[in-house]
């Protein structure tokens, strides 16, 4: 009974702390005029905002960890590693304060905190954004790092995995798991000590043989942050074992991201969408412009991210020729969701083991050819108009 009476209790806890953090969110989105544009964003096809909702920047497409499930940091998709220069940073701010976003987010393929002038940079992304945030392994949760997230952000997401070293370093690879605990405890007693309102957001890595005691998981880390989340662990690469598999993909998937997102390379380049690296067989992926040529307005207003748009909404093959198999499109939703990849199934459920995904299992044998190439949409269509994680 009593731990019966526990597991109730944790749950309710974090069901608390998700729905705090959706309260505040949409508190801010309502504050700064958000609201028509959050109800017609629920039938993205129909609806073309003049801006990207959110915009990701990839200061760096570096990490040093090794995660087995990690994508972004497969030699074939990584690429040559690379940092965000001073000048890219500089135009990328002043692109995005001129246009009117809702969510700036520092993520992409690498750890946004290995870049030497993150503590620098994050004051100059103060009010460009209604909310602003960053996801980390949290391995460089340094105090400087720490005080400038905390006196900017809106929210700070830590990737992590299981609940003691061994599996940590399983999952983790190349993370040191009692750094990342006294990383974390130590940003919770400057959040307290700056009286900082940043929401600091656990995101738990889970392997099916974990999935019995996750309850045990999330009580473990629910100290650690306001709010507590899950993801299934996925092997991308052909590794047998304790993964979740997707089944079958849908041919060409209805997706949002041509509506909703945009992502900024290290390097200034901009992906149709974070998938497109995989989708193409190379670390660019399909590239829509680079912002040292090409503003992000006129990127997001140009014919590439208009011809996807419109295979989207015709359902239309040839107009979306990467988006074949796309193992992550990604479809609207009301509220958050705080269990990513929950569409993926047990490993246990097919004896014969992993199953890659068809989009990169292709990624083996070489690029997409025909298909990667975009076809140009209709020159009257486009009389008026000039990736990441």
């Amino acid at each position: 009974m009593r731990i019966e009476i526990k597991r109730v209790v944790n749950q309710l806890a974090i069901a608390y702390g998700r729905r705090r953090l959706d309260f505040r969110m949409m508190a801010r989105y309502l504050g700064d005029g958000w609201g028509l544009d959050l109800l017609l964003s629920r039938a993205p096809t129909l609806h073309m905002s003049p801006a990207p909702a959110t915009i990701g920047i990839e200061l760096t497409n570096a990490c040093q960890l090794r995660c087995p499930h990690c994508d972004a940091q497969h030699p074939a998709i990584r690429g040559k590693a690379g940092y965000m220069s001073a000048d890219t940073f500089a135009l990328l701010v002043e692109q995005v304060r001129s246009m009117k976003v809702r969510n700036l987010r520092l993520i992409g393929g690498g750890e946004p905190l290995l870049h030497p002038r993150f503590a620098d940079w994050v004051p100059q992304l103060r009010g460009l954004a209604s909310l602003i945030t960053v996801t980390t392994n949290g391995q460089r949760l340094t105090p400087d790092n720490s005080v400038a997230a905390l006196d900017v952000l809106d929210a700070i997401e830590v990737s992590v995995a299981s609940d003691n070293a061994e599996g940590f370093a399983r999952s983790r690879t190349g993370g040191d798991f009692e750094q990342l605990l006294d990383n974390l405890a130590r940003l919770r007693r400057l959040r307290a000590r700056m009286r900082s309102r940043t929401a600091i957001h656990i995101r738990v890595m889970v392997r099916p043989s974990e999935t019995p005691r996750l309850d045990q998981l999330l009580e473990f880390w629910r100290p650690y942050g306001d709010v507590v989340s899950t993801q299934r662990l996925q092997d991308y690469f052909g590794q047998e074992g304790d993964v979740f598999v997707r089944g079958q993909t849908e041919e060409y998937p209805q997706c949002t991201l041509p509506f909703r997102s945009l992502g900024v390379s290290w390097d200034g380049n901009v992906p149709l969408c974070r998938v497109s690296a995989f989708q193409c067989g190379t670390p660019d992926g399909l590239i829509a412009g680079n912002i040292h040529q090409t503003s992000l307005a006129d990127i997001w207003q140009g014919p590439l991210l208009r011809q996807y748009r419109e295979g989207h909404r015709r359902r239309d093959p040839a107009l979306m020729p990467i988006c074949r198999n796309c193992p992550d499109p990604q479809r609207p939703s009301w509220s958050k969701v705080y269990e990513t990849n929950a569409h993926v199934q047990r490993a246990a459920a097919h004896p014969e083991g992993f199953v890659p995904l068809r989009a990169l299992t292709r990624r083996a044998v070489g690029p997409v050819l025909t298909s990667a190439v975009p076809r140009t949409v209709d020159p009257g269509e486009a009389d008026a108009d000039p990736r990441p994680r």
